[in-house]
């Protein structure tokens, strides 16, 4: 059994590893969407974003 202490760093974890999945995913499809600018760009604005939040997540750990 986990320690009561832990249930905040495995939460971290878990959020760490879903942004690194929705990185990738968007990643994906900004490679898939390369001739379309105006969804090219509304993909990067996201990427930015989720890059942004998991970069906090690698300042704490």
């Amino acid at each position: 059994m986990f320690a009561v202490g832990s249930t905040g760093t495995t939460d971290q974890i878990f959020m760490r590893h879903d942004l690194m999945v929705e990185l990738g995913r968007l990643e994906m499809a900004m490679e898939e969407a390369c001739n379309d600018e105006n969804v090219l760009e509304s993909l990067q604005a996201k990427r930015d974003h989720v890059a942004a939040a998991l970069s906090k997540f690698t300042q704490q750990g």
